[in-house]
Order: structure tokens, then C-alpha cells, then sequence
């Protein structure tokens, strides 16, 4: 059990990571 708690973390903190970068993006692109 512990181990896939860990896994959705991880997951977790890849998507927080994606999310970020399409913010970069995102701003970047609107100047």
C-alpha cells in the first residue's frame, strides 16, 4: 500500500511540474 501511495505522489508532482511549464508557456507566448 505504501508503495502506491508513493507512486500517485509522484504522479502528482508531474502534473504539478506539466502545469507549470504550459504557464510558462502560456505567458510567454501572450508577449
Amino acid at each position: 500500500d505504501d508503495n502506491i501511495i508513493e507512486d500517485e505522489n509522484s504522479g502528482g508532482m508531474k502534473q504539478v511540474r506539466i502545469s507549470g511549464v504550459e504557464a510558462t508557456f502560456s505567458f510567454i507566448l501572450r508577449f
